[in-house]
């Protein structure tokens, strides 16, 4: 009996100690609002993919589409984001909350007038709801080099599924 038990051990050891290799995620949105006679229609959606570099580390692949319909003008934009994420505990796992910090650096083509460098750097948490799959609360400052310079914050809630 306590050699199955040692057998056990040395098979479920490892299973438990699981690392993933990738990660996906993805938000989106969509507004519509009216005030005084304007209309004004916003969707955004983000899709990412991740490759662990170690059981911390994450090199980051983005996209993300945005349209702005304001009285029946479009505007949209559309960029794409090279960068990394950094997670504070390897622990990844089922009730937990692990902080990280990521940051990247892209090209934004802003309705077809051409492509600006694109900075992001940001803090934020993955809340674990079982082993692979966390809810992301983000703040991130991003700069667009524009004229004039596009910067602010952005505050994000992302789905992430590890495998």
């Amino acid at each position: 009996m306590k050699y199955l038990a040692l057998l056990v051990s040395f098979v479920a050891g490892p299973a438990l100690a699981q690392t993933f290799q990738h990660e996906v995620s993805g938000a989106g949105s969509y507004s519509s609002l009216e005030q005084g006679g304007t209309k004004v229609k916003v969707s955004a959606w983000n899709l990412a993919y991740g490759y662990f570099l170690s059981n911390q580390l994450v090199g980051t692949v983005g996209l993300m589409r945005t349209d702005v319909e304001v009285n029946g003008s479009d505007a949209d934009s559309t960029d794409l984001e090279v960068g990394a994420k950094y997670y504070f505990n390897p622990n990844l796992r089922r009730g937990s909350f692990v902080p990280f910090v990521d940051g990247a650096i892209g090209l934004v083509d802003a309705s077809g007038n051409g492509s600006d460098l694109k900075f992001r750097f940001g803090v934020g948490g993955a809340y674990f709801l079982n082993d692979s799959v966390s809810v992301d609360p983000s703040l991130s400052y991003l700069r667009i080099a524009t004229d004039p310079r596009t910067t602010g914050w952005v505050f994000g809630l992302r789905l992430t599924a590890r495998f």
